[in-house]
């Protein structure tokens, strides 16, 4: 073989390899983004689940506001984990997603070793887990933190709300305990008022003198002087009435802007009263508050670092198929 051939081929080759590691990186991100995203989903799901224990405990009235609490938070973590996946997947986030989930399940209900090793590999675990729950803990002490972090105090949050609205008459409502901290919003100002220009009556008045022409004097009619007049002061009348008609409407419009904006000043300052209220309460429960959020860690790592029946049965239904349909639908069905 030539000096050439042989340079030649050592280029290819390389090339070859280049590309081989890359689509391996590739193939290795993907799995990262699709784990992350479904241990990220498992996680939001027991989070709301263990939600509907604490409201368990209340009254009708606040359970309401317990569930209608979970829903928006879970709907919100459900659409940052769609939008994980459709950054990674523009054209077909869902159907892969669905695939990773049933491969994942399915392999995990079979304590699959070369799955679990893929996966460990991906999320950059090394030594790699024993089994699927060892990898599911180790999750939660890297990636899963942040979010454990947040779920832990959001049911910190109400389940303190719980105990003080139990113990302490005129205790805020749940969503206004949740949003204490957040800045109110700008108080809303009233529209200026629109000028409406007047006719003025005395120019409109005036006879216009027309341009001056030498030559014969015309003969004017009277009838026709009249009538001319009549005309003027008909058209005269009719724009005074459309311009006190257009200040009315507008001094109307102006009232009713300036009473709404009153109207949601005073709402404005209620909702402000109200939040530092809330936030007087939970003052005095700050020590309480911080346990309940450390309790609610411990509780959830035990929780999604149990085995599959238990940290999936609750929401997929199933393994395989099933459980890769379900788990789609709830990204990708959900508002």
């Amino acid at each position: 073989m030539s000096s050439f051939c042989k340079q030649a081929l050592v280029a290819v080759l390389s090339i070859l390899a280049v590309s081989a590691f890359a689509s391996v990186d590739e193939a290795s991100l993907d799995a990262s983004v699709l784990g992350q995203c479904y241990l990220k989903f498992m996680l939001f799901q027991q989070v709301a689940a263990q939600a509907d224990t604490v409201a368990a405990a209340a009254p009708q009235a606040d359970q309401d506001q317990i569930k209608k609490a979970a829903a928006d938070w879970s709907a919100a973590k459900t659409r940052s984990v769609r939008t994980m996946l459709t950054a990674r997947f523009p054209d077909d986030a869902r159907a892969k997603f669905e695939q990773f989930v049933a491969d994942y399940t399915t392999a995990e209900k079979a304590g699959d070793p070369q799955f679990l090793a893929r996966i460990s590999e991906a999320f950059g675990f090394s030594p790699a887990p024993a089994d699927y729950a060892s990898l599911r803990k180790s999750a939660i002490d890297s990636f899963l933190q942040p979010d454990m972090a947040e779920g832990s105090k959001w049911l910190g949050e109400i389940q303190t709300w719980v105990d003080v609205r139990g113990k302490t008459p005129g205790t805020p409502d749940l969503a206004v305990w949740l949003t204490r901290d957040q800045p109110a919003a700008a108080p809303a100002k009233p529209a200026k008022k629109k000028p409406v220009k007047k006719p003025d009556s005395l120019e409109a008045a005036e006879a216009g003198l027309g341009e001056f022409t030498a030559g014969e004097e015309e003969v004017s009619n009277p009838l026709d002087s009249f009538d001319e007049m009549r005309k003027n002061r008909s058209e005269r009348k009719l724009e005074e009435a459309q311009a006190g008609m257009e200040q009315v409407a507008s001094e109307r419009e102006a009232a009713e802007q300036e009473y709404a904006a009153k109207k949601t000043a005073a709402a404005q300052a209620e909702a402000e009263a109200m939040k530092r209220h809330a936030d007087k309460l939970a003052a005095t429960e700050k020590d309480a508050l911080e346990q309940r959020k450390n309790s609610w860690v411990n509780r959830l790592k035990s929780i999604v670092g149990a085995t599959v029946s238990a940290a999936t049965g609750a929401f997929t239904g199933g393994i395989g198929t099933r459980a890769g349909q379900e788990a789609a639908n709830a990204i990708f069905e959900s508002n």
